[in-house]
């Protein structure tokens, strides 16, 4: 089943990104992949695009439970031994430097206007 799944799911969390609740649903499931089999079928590119969508998304979403399961998710891609395993924590490692600049542009702006 993580095969069907997997190979699909990058698309479906693009066309419902805008539904809250199905995207809530939508992040949960890779967290029930064999993530040997994606690397076994030759999915390596849909879970590159997986990756991809699961990180916009980490910066669209706004509720705290779609947040909390696309982390979640991502930590399982990222701390479960895999072939897969660098790409996930590739992703996970440009979120985290993502917010840094994020963070450190608005401290900057809020120190520029004192």
């Amino acid at each position: 089943m993580t095969m069907q799944v997997a190979a699909q799911l990058p698309a479906l969390l693009k066309r419902f990104a805008s539904d809250e609740l199905i995207t809530l649903a939508l992040v949960q499931i890779p967290q029930y992949f064999d993530l040997d089999v994606i690397h076994s079928s030759r999915l390596g590119s849909s879970f590159k695009d997986l990756l991809k969508v699961l990180s916009d998304l980490f910066f669209k979403q706004v509720q705290e439970q779609t947040l909390e399961q696309i982390s979640k998710t991502l930590r399982y891609f990222a701390s479960t031994e895999h072939a897969l395993k660098a790409k996930a924590e590739a992703a996970v490692q440009a979120i985290a430097e993502r917010l840094h600049v994020d963070y450190q542009t608005c401290f900057d702006e809020k120190l520029s206007d004192v």
